[in-house]
């Protein structure tokens, strides 16, 4: 008996860890602020200065997804087609971003931005930013003109609370997708623009819209666009990256409509409304930790 004793330790040990990473991720404590956040968004009240340099958030909280800067390629100015043409290669239950800009409705698939995260374009002479975050399946539409400049996005490889962290090529500053503000770099503490955008379907697009544009497949990269590359993740509870915090009031991977006001209000609906964001509760609640929630969440 005594010769098994430390392969029994060991399963002990390993059913006690992941005992221990399901109830953070089922039941996880609910959150309580830190006072040096500002209001109810994430951001510091005071920017750290280290090494010469200013951030808005904990420099060791901006932790590397397992890519480089770019290896994630944004699109600029891509191509688009018919509603006709998508429909041989898109299903109807796949989803995406919808845009609208002077009465020419656009669909950015899931399928195609899960490889790209990024899009950079001018349409109808509006210079836009469409994001999606693959792992808090969250997508964000920015004007991307700012103080008569335009700014063109890319990935930096790096997550803040596994949300997707872009940077602009003009400044080189960090933004991540749900903040929308800079958090370090020459343009820290500047906020984006929002503009209106909605998740739906391809099959509500297409119903909706048949003259509307799809972001079309030729995107000048060889990548297997038939399905979103990260289905799995989305099928379970996993959370990859570590978090600050967890807000145990609704379940973490449940997909919410957020809406906020800078750093004076947040909250959360059970469905789309105006100026939402649709995203993942857990990576909501981190960059929102004062988030008040729909009666009917």
């Amino acid at each position: 008996m005594r010769k098994y004793f430390p392969y029994i330790l060991l399963i002990v040990l390993l059913g006690a860890i992941t005992y221990h990473e399901y109830q953070i991720r089922r039941v996880p404590p609910t959150l309580e602020p830190e006072p040096a956040r500002a209001g109810v968004s994430y951001l510091l009240a005071e920017p750290i200065v280290e090494e010469e340099a200013s951030y808005l958030v904990d420099r060791f909280e901006l932790v590397s997804g397992g890519t480089n800067r770019d290896s994630i390629p944004a699109l600029m100015n891509p191509d688009y087609e018919s509603v006709y043409a998508a429909d041989t290669h898109l299903s109807d239950e796949g989803e995406g971003i919808f845009v609208e800009v002077s009465g020419q409705p656009y669909f950015y698939p899931f399928v195609i931005m899960s490889w790209h995260e990024i899009v950079n374009d001018t349409l109808a002479g509006k210079p836009l930013s469409i994001s999606y975050c693959p792992m808090c399946r969250s997508s964000v539409v920015y004007e991307r003109t700012f103080e008569d400049q335009i700014l063109d996005f890319g990935t930096t490889g790096l997550l803040l609370n596994n949300n997707l962290v872009m940077y602009d090529r003009q400044s080189e500053s960090l933004w991540p997708q749900l903040l929308g503000t800079a958090v370090a770099g020459d343009m820290i503490g500047q906020e984006l623009v929002q503009y209106p955008a909605h998740h739906m379907t391809f099959g509500e697009f297409k119903d909706q819209y048949s003259y509307g544009l799809v972001l079309s497949r030729n995107t000048g990269y060889e990548r297997d666009y038939t399905q979103d590359t990260y289905w799995q993740y989305h099928e379970t509870d996993e959370i990859k990256f570590i978090v600050s915090n967890f807000d145990g009031r609704l379940m973490a991977k449940q997909l919410i409509y957020g809406v906020h006001n800078g750093t004076e209000s947040a909250i959360a609906y059970e469905s789309e409304t105006e100026n939402s964001i649709p995203s993942y509760w857990f990576c909501w609640a981190n960059a929102y930790p004062g988030t008040e929630l729909e009666s009917d969440l």
